[in-house]
């Protein structure tokens, strides 16, 4: 018997859904000031975003990371997570490849992501484990 991923994909949303609430995740623009020095980075990346979208998390204590079957395998960036938080995209693909992003902004907070998890069993994304500090 074949697994529906697609219906899989939409019933993760469902209850991310049902249990999260709005976040807006961002990239920040990391193209250099000046082309001729780039190993100066950018002027300011936290203004100059370079794509960012609307997305629906649900915040889980750091303590279920093991039972979901998060193997994070930067001991140092699992150090300074505080918390993270579960996001299903569903079938429909985000604006972006959300394991790029670099920051979430809840009800005016801004959170920097410390590691992102995919789980991709097919060609859908069911879920992004987020792992996020202040």
């Amino acid at each position: 018997m074949a697994i529906d991923y697609i219906k899989l994909a939409n019933r993760a949303k469902v209850l991310v859904g049902e249990n999260g609430r709005a976040l807006k995740i961002i990239r920040f623009n990391k193209t250099a000031a000046d082309p001729t020095k780039p190993w100066k980075g950018p002027t300011d990346p936290r203004t100059d975003v370079e794509i960012s979208a609307d997305i629906v998390g649900a915040f889980m204590p750091l303590s279920n990371a093991n039972r979901l079957g998060i193997t994070v395998t930067d001991i140092e960036s699992l150090k300074r997570t505080k918390e993270f938080f579960l996001v299903a995209p569903g079938a429909d693909n985000p604006p972006f490849d959300l394991s790029t992003a670099d920051e979430i902004i809840d009800n005016g907070q801004h959170y920097k992501i410390t590691f992102v998890e995919v789980m991709r069993p097919s060609e859908f994304t069911l879920l992004y484990y987020i792992g996020t500090e202040r």
